[in-house]
């Protein structure tokens, strides 16, 4: 019986070594995309026009990053040899946060690509793929790579991040926290926008109130606010930042003054934060006491200093001009100023029908729009100077007028 057994034993090993192939030997292992480095490589002619999935000519590299950051391919390349038309296409794709992300590179009539695209990324090892297509000759393809950390308060990575995270993190009042939305972003050259492509993941944070009800301002600020909104004057904090009370109901700010969130008279509890829906580095924090907060933050910034902001210097209206339930302010720069506040309104004391917008340093042009129409605004602008998240404004310009058509 025991030879038997033995016998029986034995040929379940042979089976087994014949027929399992070991899985290092499985899986395909790729060279390493150096980081920080550059690589030269040649993709193979592949004359469609279009991608088709399965690319005969694909290029796989893995990297591994080991914290959150910003991940920038610097893409040069050039057709070999002969080519009918001179034109070629190139896509580059990776996966991480249950997302796929993929970008169309065209050289155009050009003949050549020189361009570039970043990942906002979170540690973890990941796989680098690129092909060209609609080319009759091989491309020659050079990729150079950077790599810039970001702030991370609460560890993530590509393995664990998911879409709801029931208990987040545990947060306090008057402290900054730090965090990475994975993304991919590339220029777009038709439009002013970035085409900026999202992982369909959040985060949230848990926190409990140590008082018996108040006021609470929330702040939210993204490095990609300016590519993800470039024509936007203002902060879109409303569509990333949620509240939520401890029984999963979204609380409503009671104001919104494009800096901050207010929420007034909140009862003492525990209290639930989402940021979703964004892209790349973002920061927080949650005050009872904005002022307090700013100060705090200027001091740990420059301990041994305390900088005063000197007002900006009185702004100036070139010209107003009235469009249809619109009207266009253009105005002088001024000197130091960090942006401009503009205010229009139908009455001269700016008390009915105000709207209030606020335009980037670099803007001297802003058009605002969804006025009443054939009605006379009153039209002024303000500059103002900004430092840890603390703005001082200057004085208001002359009041011009316009009429809408």
């Amino acid at each position: 019986m025991k030879k038997l057994l033995a016998l029986v034993l034995s040929l379940i090993m042979i089976m087994t070594s014949v027929f399992i192939v070991p899985f290092s030997a499985q899986a395909e292992q790729y060279p390493i995309l150096p980081i920080p480095g550059t690589i030269s490589t040649q993709c193979l002619t592949n004359e469609s026009k279009y991608v088709s999935g399965n690319e005969k000519g694909r290029i796989n590299y893995t990297y591994n990053v080991p914290s959150a950051g910003t991940l920038r391919l610097n893409i040069n390349a050039t057709l070999a040899g002969y080519d009918k038309d001179g034109q070629f296409s190139m896509r580059f794709e990776t996966s991480f946060s249950n997302t796929k992300f993929y970008s169309d590179f065209e050289s155009g009539f050009k003949g050549y690509i020189n361009d570039y695209i970043e990942y906002d990324i979170l540690p973890g090892t990941y796989t680098l793929t690129f092909f060209s297509y609609g080319n009759e000759s091989p491309v020659n393809c050079t990729i150079s790579t950077t790599f810039t950390s970001k702030a991370q308060s609460f560890y993530a990575d590509n393995n664990t991040v998911t879409n709801v995270i029931a208990y987040g993190n545990e947060i306090s009042l008057d402290k900054r926290y730090y965090g990475v939305f994975p993304a991919a972003v590339k220029e777009n050259y038709t439009s002013d926008y970035m085409d900026i492509t999202k992982a369909k993941t959040s985060f949230s944070y848990k926190f409990n109130f140590k008082f018996d009800g108040g006021n609470l301002y929330a702040g939210f600020e993204g490095e990609r606010e300016s590519q993800l909104y470039p024509n936007s004057d203002y902060t879109h904090m409303s569509d990333a930042f949620y509240l939520y009370d401890g029984n999963g109901h979204t609380v409503w700010p009671s104001k919104y003054n494009y800096d901050n969130l207010l929420y007034e008279n909140l009862k003492a509890g525990e209290y639930f934060i989402a940021i979703k829906d964004w892209a790349g580095p973002y920061s927080f924090y949650l005050t009872q006491n904005l002022y307090r907060f700013y100060r705090a933050e200027a001091n740990a910034n420059n301990p041994q200093t305390k900088k005063k902001i000197t007002k900006p210097k009185k702004a100036k209206i070139k010209k107003v001009k009235g469009y249809k339930k619109a009207l266009e302010v253009s105005y002088a720069k001024v000197s130091g100023a960090s942006g401009y506040q503009l205010q229009v309104a139908t009455e001269k004391k700016f008390k009915k029908n105000k709207k209030t917008v606020t335009a980037k340093k670099s803007k001297t042009k802003v058009k605002i729009s969804k006025l009443k129409k054939k009605k006379k605004y009153y039209v002024r602008v303000r500059a103002y100077k900004s430092a840890s998240g603390k703005k001082v404004y200057g004085a208001w310009s002359k009041v011009k007028t316009v009429k809408t058509k």
